[in-house]
């Protein structure tokens, strides 16, 4: 009566089993490639550069990237940081917060920081449901949209990366900057995250899907980390 259910749960717990081994694997190694990727980078450091760094910055780092391990990107950036935090030309860019804001950091949030090691800010827009020639008869619906990162099209997953970034203070939208609207027929206007606000806009609320733009700048703390961790 039991021998099948007993046999499926033996089945069941021999496939958890071998997904614990193999994420234990999958760690060992990532734990392996951190060591050699920290290795590299501090004897790339000139003996006449190195320094002895902050305790307080190297042991959070430490303890933090032990939780990004598995992510190439940010360990990556978390072996940049451990090494620059001995390089005497890098030590007034390192900060101890550095490595609570990588552990916070997806992968993605990596690459759209990366965007802005070249380029100090990028536009952004936001979709809103309007009211022609109607003052104030609007409802946005969609914050960030961010076309700047060509290996990103879930545009959902993207506007969260840079609202992400602005919580954690590398990213922000100046106070005094007036915004604008995107001319008919912009790339905003061609997205499938715009088409789908179309077809399911609210007939007889509202009649169009208007652009608002502004312009998303990297903050001094952003430009630090890159400096120290890109």
């Amino acid at each position: 009566m039991f021998g099948g259910f007993i046999r499926e749960n033996e089945l069941k717990q021999l496939q958890d089993a071998h997904e614990i081994n193999k994420k234990e694997l999958e760690y060992k190694f990532a734990m392996g490639s951190y060591e050699n990727e920290l290795k590299e980078k501090y004897c790339a450091i000139p003996p006449s550069k190195l320094i002895e760094p902050d305790f307080q910055t190297i042991a959070t780092a430490l303890e933090d990237s032990k939780f990004c391990l598995t992510s190439e990107t940010l360990r990556g950036m978390f072996a940049s940081l451990i090494a620059n935090a001995c390089n005497s030309d890098k030590k007034d860019n390192v900060h101890p917060s550095f490595s609570s804001v990588l552990r916070q950091m997806s992968p993605l949030d990596a690459q759209t920081l990366s965007l802005f090691a070249t380029q100090d800010e990028y536009q952004i827009a936001n979709y809103s449901y309007s009211v022609r020639n109607v003052i104030g008869g609007s409802k946005v619906v969609a914050e960030f949209i961010f076309l700047g990162n060509e290996d990103c099209v879930d545009l959902t997953k993207q506007a969260q990366s840079i609202s992400s970034l602005m919580r954690l203070g590398l990213l922000r939208i100046p106070d005094d900057l007036l915004g604008g609207y995107a001319e008919e027929g912009s790339a905003y206007h061609k997205t499938d995250l715009y088409r789908e606000l179309e077809r399911n806009m609210p007939k007889g609320k509202y009649d169009s899907v208007s652009v608002g733009t502004t312009l998303c700048r990297i903050t001094p703390l952003g430009k630090s980390l890159i400096s120290v961790c890109l």
